[in-house]
């Protein structure tokens, strides 16, 4: 965890140093809380199977015009699912535990209502396509509380869909704080033992731009 921290670190100072300045570019920090599941491509979700993760990144947005803007990103991400044992307490479960680099590219759309501008306030809503590489696997069992790496049987890439919508508060110095409402839906098996699990995530993030 440590070393994702000081690598989102890194790439954000050599960007600041090697992009020149330019009123159109923002640049912010993100962390942020995940409720993620694992289930077949036809299901949206999974309720009784929510896992708690964590994100961590870094963002550069790029304004097109006054309603579309063009956001990629640099996130440590933790997915993963529980599945319930037959025949057990609710708490004896298999937790599978994914851990990416999650790189996001979104279209945002900003809704530029009166109200909210008069009270420096900004509401965009987005869509688009991330690319994860897979940064270690585990599966977690509670019933005899072992760890087994799973990383062998995984796949080390993963393809999907986002969806979303933030809520900005805008100061007069160009700088922002934010808060990110998101669903992602993985479109790409996760391993080689089930044939038809994907990720899926909805997370809660807060940031900053400059």
């Amino acid at each position: 965890m440590k070393r994702s921290i000081k690598l989102l670190m890194g790439i954000l100072i050599l960007t600041s140093i090697t992009t020149t300045s330019n009123a159109q570019i923002k640049f912010g920090l993100k962390e942020g809380l995940n409720f993620g599941t694992q289930s077949e491509l036809g299901l949206l979700w999974r309720a009784d199977e929510i896992k708690l993760g964590h994100t961590l990144g870094i963002l550069a947005e790029y304004r097109l015009n006054n309603y579309f803007f063009v956001q990629t990103e640099f996130n440590y991400q933790e997915n993963g699912g529980i599945y319930k044992l037959n025949g057990t307490s609710e708490s004896k479960s298999i937790i599978a535990e994914y851990n990416y680099y999650n790189i996001p590219a979104i279209l945002k759309f900003a809704l530029n209502d009166e109200a909210l501008q008069k009270n420096s306030l900004a509401l965009s809503l987005y869509s688009g396509a991330y690319y994860s590489y897979l940064k270690s696997a585990q599966i977690e069992y509670e019933q005899d509380n072992t760890m087994n790496d799973f990383y062998n049987e995984s796949k080390n890439s993963d393809l999907g869909a986002i969806f979303g919508l933030e809520l900005a508060y805008n100061f007069k110095t160009e700088s922002e704080l934010f808060i990110d409402f998101r669903y992602t839906m993985g479109l790409s098996r996760v391993n080689t033992v089930e044939n038809d699990i994907r990720n899926k995530l909805f997370g809660i993030s807060v940031g900053y731009k400059f």
